[in-house]
């Protein structure tokens, strides 16, 4: 995450340093802005339901490699697949609704 990334405001180049701000109820939103012009750029959203799925995910990814039935393997996957398929929407919401609030 070293690499230099462009503005599209300013068109200046910088690197990302992420920075949290917490907006109450849970909601964690995890940022960058432009060291040149302040264009605040959201990088993701959570809440603590989020965060709980996120991490039954990461414990299904970390049990893949101890997996030998190739069956248990593909029903891991598609556990994964489901659960991403679920949380991915939440999130973009989430995130919608939090650069909505910051527009008005």
């Amino acid at each position: 995450m070293n690499e230099p990334i462009m503005c599209e405001r300013c068109c200046n180049t910088f690197v990302i340093r992420l920075q949290e701000k917490k907006h109450g109820k849970g909601i964690t939103e995890t940022y960058f802005t432009c060291p040149h012009c302040n264009e605040h750029y959201i990088s993701y959203v959570t809440n603590a339901d989020i965060r709980r799925k996120q991490r039954e995910i990461r414990k299904l990814y970390e049990t893949l490699p101890t997996i030998t039935d190739q069956e248990k393997y593909k029903k891991t996957l598609n556990k994964i697949r489901d659960k991403k398929a679920i949380l991915d929407p939440q999130m973009v919401d989430l995130k919608n609704k939090i650069q909505a609030k910051a527009l008005s």
